[in-house]
């Protein structure tokens, strides 16, 4: 039985501009070289390479943009972290030792958000904003959770943990 579940979108506006100014550079070198003909500056790439670039650039970043999302879901046995479509991750219940509610920086504290490794073992899944949970587990390494619902995550995991 699902206790918990919350979705968070990537959607921040720096990140909106870092993804769509190539995307629009791809789709212009595309529509230009390919599609009408007229090849870009004086060494221009092979139409085979504008295409592979504008799916990849073009396509692809737009796509990683409206996917990109962190679900977790706390039932009675674990929590699943799905950083889609990048990680699936679950934690047993009986794994986790200390769960505290967690104010943090971001940019500070783990260099942006996203999924991020600290040289200490401590992972973390953050999307925006500065609250999560912080799960201690029985290796004694340490999972961030960012979320906006930090209470209710947080209350929802200690109700389920092994004692």
């Amino acid at each position: 039985m699902q206790a918990f579940r919350e979705v968070q979108y990537v959607r921040q506006n720096r990140l909106f501009n870092i993804i769509w100014i190539p995307t629009a550079i791809m789709w212009v070198l595309f529509v230009q070289q390919v599609l009408l003909g007229q090849v870009v500056g004086n060494n221009p790439a092979p139409d085979w390479f504008v295409i592979i670039l504008w799916v990849l650039v073009g396509l692809g970043l737009p796509y990683l943009w409206w996917t990109a999302r962190l679900i977790v879901e706390v039932d009675n046995q674990q929590i699943q972290v799905r950083y889609t479509p990048f990680v699936n991750k679950q934690v047993a219940m009986a794994d986790i030792t200390a769960v505290e509610e967690t104010m943090y920086s971001a940019l500070s504290g783990f260099g942006g958000w996203g999924i991020r490794f600290r040289p200490d073992g401590t992972r973390a899944y953050t999307v925006a904003g500065n609250n999560g949970v912080t799960l201690t587990l029985i290796d004694g390494k340490q999972l961030l959770l960012g979320s906006q619902q930090d209470r209710q995550l947080a209350n929802a995991i200690r109700a389920r943990m092994v004692s």
